[in-house]
């Protein structure tokens, strides 16, 4: 719309050639650019939703997993966690990374709801 009313501007003298060109060429790239992300978007993968259930199954498992696991893939996974650790008066102190901090305080978001549904019938 606005390259559609910059023209009819230009044709009715209220814009220079040189200023019309400038703005024109600046908003038609603007405007590929932002088709090119639409196209992005659009063939974009969509199995992460998958990606995402068996991320969780695999959390499920990680415990056990993790027992069965060699030193080496055992530090391999802490170093993923964890970002530091501190052993105070026998107890071990660890501090997450992120987003696994979240999970590690809360479990869940504090406003989900144990019971009841949000939205019982």
């Amino acid at each position: 719309k606005r390259i559609e009313q910059m023209y009819i501007d230009k044709l009715d003298g209220n814009v220079g050639d040189e200023f019309y060109q400038k703005k024109s060429d600046e908003w038609k790239k603007d405007l590929e650019g932002i088709e090119g992300k639409i196209q992005q978007y659009q063939k974009s993968d969509f199995n992460y939703a998958f990606e995402a259930c068996d991320i969780i199954e695999l959390s499920e498992k990680a415990y056990s997993l993790y027992l069965q696991q060699n030193l080496p893939e055992k530090r391999k996974l802490l170093n993923f966690l964890l970002s530091n650790c501190v052993f105070d008066s026998g107890n071990l102190c660890p501090t997450y990374k992120k987003p696994f901090d979240i999970l590690a305080k809360n479990g869940f978001h504090p406003n989900w709801r144990r019971e009841w549904d949000s939205n019982p019938r």
